[in-house]
């Protein structure tokens, strides 16, 4: 484990992986509870800012997932 600015992370071996996969979790969750309350402008903001940092959301029929966008953001 690794203190940063007081925070612990796990760097162990798929440590890091694990913690970001689930913030990612939680950030969709956030979302699809934002778009469920017709919240879009908040839900597209957050998904447009994901984007800058990187990561890509697909939103599907059966919620959304997310990848790593090619070219940090743009494809």
């Amino acid at each position: 484990a690794e203190d940063v600015l007081g925070l612990w992370f796990n760097t162990s071996e798929g440590g890091m992986e694990e913690q970001f996969d689930g913030v990612m979790q939680v950030l969709l969750d956030l979302r699809q509870k934002l778009r469920a309350e017709k919240q879009y402008a908040i839900a597209d903001e957050l998904r447009d800012q994901l984007l800058e940092a990187g990561i890509q959301i697909k939103d599907e029929r059966d919620g959304s997932t997310w990848m790593r966008a090619l070219g940090g953001g743009e494809e």
